[in-house]
This record gives structure tokens, C-alpha cells and sequence, in this order.
């Protein structure tokens, strides 16, 4: 059970980790020198440096990155159907080879049908979840709390009433 378990596991990360990778490599390279010179010059450290600069502008790509991972797992079909058949037994049986096995294996297509939503619908909220951000911002004295979805927080703040001063 965990060598096969793990086997896949260690299979898709392989295959998998290229595009992240090269996401958070051109994250990192598009961060501007000047701020890790200039947190230097005031006495930070490479972990203060890392946690102050670093993380919080990989912030972004980082949830990217996730979600593709996410998604992808969703998604995959091939990689345990290929490697183990969702066996032994169903022990790497994931929902999309379920969702086919209960659509043409066992010719049950209400559930196989059902189970394709419910996957679909997975992906789609852990894209949801991913993308939603929450601003709060100070007017007139008084906090407001402003949903968005991905990185429009400047049409968030202009539907909500709000401009914001040159």
C-alpha cells in the first residue's frame, strides 16, 4: 500500500515540479536588487531579508503555483491509471479514475456523471479560494472590509465608493 502510494507520489512530483520551478524562478528574479540592498544598509539579516522581501512578493506566484498543483491533482487520470490501475486493490484509486471506472466499467452513468461534477466542482473552489483576497482599508476614520477576486484590488475599491488619492 505506501510503496505503491508512494511511488505515484514521488512519480507526479517529478513530472510535476518543472512548472513550478519556473514560476518561482522568474518570481524571484523580478524582484528588484535595490530593496535586498537597501534592507542591507538599514542592518537585516538574509532571514529577515527573506522573510520581509522574499516571501511576501513570491506571495503571489506561490498561490499560482499551488493552484496549478491543485488543479493538476484534480485532474489526474493518466499517471495512476498508467502506473498502478488504481490498485492494488483501490488503494491509489483517485476520484477522476473512479469517475471513469463508475462510468465505463460499470456502466453507471448517474454516478460516474456525478462524481465528474463533484471533481469539477472541487477544482473550481480551490481556484476560488485561491484567488479571493481581502482589503481592509481605513475611511473616514472607520475600517471597511473589501472582497476581491484575484488581483483586482483597485476595481474592488472603486465598485465599493472608494478613490484613492494620487
Amino acid at each position: 500500500l505506501l510503496n505503491t502510494l508512494w511511488a505515484l507520489i514521488v512519480v507526479y512530483t517529478v513530472g510535476n515540479l518543472y512548472i513550478t520551478v519556473y514560476l518561482l524562478r522568474n518570481a524571484i528574479r523580478a524582484i528588484n536588487d535595490e530593496m535586498f540592498e537597501a534592507a542591507r544598509v538599514d542592518g537585516a539579516g538574509a532571514f529577515a531579508r527573506f522573510r520581509h522581501i522574499t516571501m511576501p512578493l513570491l506571495r503571489g506566484s506561490l498561490v499560482i503555483a499551488l493552484l496549478f498543483r491543485t488543479i493538476t491533482a484534480f485532474q489526474s487520470f493518466d499517471l495512476p491509471y498508467t502506473l498502478t490501475a488504481g490498485g492494488p486493490g483501490a488503494d491509489t484509486e483517485l476520484l477522476s479514475l473512479l469517475s471513469y471506472r463508475t462510468l465505463f466499467s460499470y456502466v453507471n452513468f448517474g454516478r460516474g456523471s456525478a462524481l465528474a461534477v463533484i471533481l469539477a466542482l472541487a477544482g473550481g473552489g480551490a481556484t476560488a479560494l485561491a484567488m479571493d483576497k481581502t482589503v481592509t482599508v481605513t475611511v473616514d476614520g472607520q475600517d471597511r472590509t473589501i472582497h476581491t477576486f484575484g488581483s483586482d484590488v483597485a476595481g474592488a475599491l472603486r465598485s465599493a465608493g472608494i478613490t484613492a488619492a494620487p
